[in-house]
């Protein structure tokens, strides 16, 4: 029997102190029958070079360029170029372990799943391993709603890397471009399309912490807005797909990065003073989500909203006493 074709989609921007490694996990997987679809994201550094060469000296290796619009718009043209019958997404500055295709190929193939999730070994900046919960279910084996549920509740990552996809579960998907969090209406559709979603329990993958993830680079007036923009998204979409009971595992998960960004703010304003042009950005984000949908909210999460909304009251200084008080986990 025929090996299936695996698509491994690497975007990539200015990444050339990651990007080698990357590259070199990919092309020595133990599972062969791959393409390597890298996708330039407009990089100004070496990286461009490094994969020029790569392209160039592997033959199922395929580098296509564009201007810089963000990695959702790369794996777009990713996806568009890819002929695989499974896909595979892979951050250039992430590396997988030898046999991870071949094991994922291996738990999707001859099942009834549609997306197998495998596990992953989280590093910082100093390559010290941090650990990572990659599955939070009980079950290694559960439906897509299931699996949106999870997704939203933090048991299962809301990441498109750390899994396989049979490429039928991505017919006329997109990601959203010119934005962060592009990888969360991506998988809530993946999702909606699988029968069912596995796990394979073994660390397959080595994921850098992001650089510019939410709680360790500066918050900004774009931010703030990407992550109502794609909040707004995941609700509408969820409405298309008929999944209406989702969308208060949505609206809780919104909410919680509404509570992030309160904190990242605080943190950052002792090291960038000038930032605090950005509360007023950020309180009128809390209270729009405030008045469309306080009323459908349970208690605890009414009370949280009651108090992220008290800066215009009390000010951001006693907020902040009150808010260090409740989450004292993450507060300065």
């Amino acid at each position: 029997m025929k090996e299936p074709l695996v698509s491994i989609i690497i975007p990539f921007y200015n990444t050339e102190n990651h990007l080698h490694k990357c590259l070199d996990s990919s092309i020595s997987q133990t599972y062969k029958n791959t393409e390597i679809l890298l996708i330039d994201d407009g990089s100004t550094d070496d990286s461009s070079k490094i994969a020029s060469e790569f392209s160039r000296t592997h033959s199922n290796c395929y580098l296509e360029r564009t201007e810089n619009k963000g990695p959702g718009n790369a794996r777009n043209i990713g996806l568009s170029m890819s002929k695989g019958e499974l896909i595979v997404f892979i951050d250039s500055d992430d590396h997988m372990e030898p046999f991870m295709v071949q094991k994922m190929v291996k738990a999707l193939v001859g099942s009834r799943a549609t997306i197998v999730l495998c596990g992953f070994r989280l590093f910082n900046k100093e390559k010290s391993e941090i650990s990572s919960k990659a599955w939070g279910c009980k079950e290694h084996i559960i439906s897509g709603k299931r699996a949106i549920e999870a997704m939203y509740t933090g048991k299962i990552p809301v990441t498109v890397w750390a899994k396989i996809f049979r490429r039928d579960c991505l017919e006329d998907l997109k990601f959203p471009t010119g934005m962060i969090y592009e990888d969360r209406p991506f998988m809530l559709a993946a999702f909606s399309q699988s029968e069912e979603v596995h796990y394979l329990d073994e660390v397959l993958l080595n994921v850098q912490k992001r650089a510019y993830s939410l709680t360790r680079s500066p918050l900004s007036d774009k931010k703030i807005k990407d992550l109502t923009d794609i909040y707004l998204l995941e609700t509408s979409l969820a409405l298309r797909l008929q999944l209406k009971s989702v969308i208060p595992f949505i609206r809780l998960y919104h909410l919680s990065w509404l509570r992030r960004s309160f904190f990242t703010l605080q943190k950052q304003e002792k090291k960038i003073p000038a930032t605090t042009s950005i509360r007023p950005v950020l309180l009128d984000h809390i209270n729009q989500f405030s008045c469309e949908n306080f009323s459908k909210l349970p208690i605890k999460a009414k009370f949280l909203l009651c108090v992220l909304r008290l800066p215009k009251r009390i000010g951001w200084k006693n907020t902040r006493k009150l808010m260090n008080m409740l989450y004292p986990a993450q507060s300065l």
